[in-house]
């Protein structure tokens, strides 16, 4: 597992910039734990962080709060 990520920072629910909701996105093309993505969650520091594993026609995202257990949201292109 390369150590390098990028994560984003998006402003969820609004439109405009600096406004909405602050949270952390990254895209992961390997396999990585639970305990792996809590631990990037509470690194960031946002209320809450997703982790988008794409697909060939379908992605999946993990959405995690900064200190607890994740949900998963499966979703097609």
């Amino acid at each position: 597992m390369k150590n390098n990520r990028t994560i984003f920072q998006v402003d969820a629910f609004t439109e405009e910039p600096f406004k909405g909701n602050p949270a952390g996105v990254m895209v992961v093309t390997e396999e990585v734990s639970s305990e792996w993505m809590q631990n990037v969650a509470a690194e960031i520091n946002l209320s809450e962080t997703a982790f988008v594993f794409p697909g060939e026609k379908e992605f999946q995202i993990r959405y995690l709060p900064q200190r607890s257990k994740f949900h998963c949201v499966d979703m097609q292109r």
